[in-house]
């Protein structure tokens, strides 16, 4: 898959997720290494959209003849990191932090969110499998900030809150 990005030769790919295999052409725009996984982002003559491929669940690839020619100033490694960061996946939650974009861009690591610019601050979207995770995480970003969606994310931080002040009030044993 390397030779064929640098080259911008298709490649055959069988592919398999979710317990379904499917055989199709690919235009591999590039290679990503991203939280401990390779992945190979181009264009899917299958779905016919640009697509993210995890290597490990290439079962073949096979180098063809054709060619194709790679978006100009298409960058792999950011379409990888937005689309991790936007798969469907257990709870969609945007954020408003109030803050400027250079700050939550260092405050918040690469590929774990979607980050940008909006009115009042810095619109951030992500997915997430735990409520009690996110909120945690949030409040070491030690800015304010405005939960637009889930409504359960207000909830745990409630309770991280009832259970930080509840921490907060032990004390030794004597």
């Amino acid at each position: 898959i390397s030779a064929a990005a640098q080259g911008l030769r298709r490649v055959r790919l069988r592919y398999e997720a979710q317990g379904e295999e499917t055989v199709r052409g690919c235009d591999p725009y590039g290679l990503v290494y991203h939280w401990d996984r390779w992945y190979a982002v181009g264009w899917c003559h299958l779905r016919e959209d640009v697509r993210v491929f995890r290597l490990d669940r290439v079962r073949e690839a096979t180098l063809e003849e054709a060619t194709f020619v790679r978006p100009q100033d298409f960058d792999s490694l950011r379409f990888v990191q937005d689309s991790l960061a936007t798969a469907p996946w257990g709870w969609s939650v945007e954020v408003l932090l109030e803050t400027t974009l250079e700050d939550a861009l260092r405050r918040i690591p690469p590929g774990s969110a979607i980050v940008e610019a909006a009115p009042g601050g810095v619109l951030v979207r992500t997915s997430v499998d735990r409520l009690d995770w996110l909120a945690c995480r949030l409040l070491t970003l030690d800015c304010p900030f405005v939960i637009r969606q889930p409504p359960e994310l207000r909830d745990e931080l409630r309770r991280l809150a009832a259970h930080a002040a509840a921490m907060a009030e032990r004390e030794a044993p004597a």
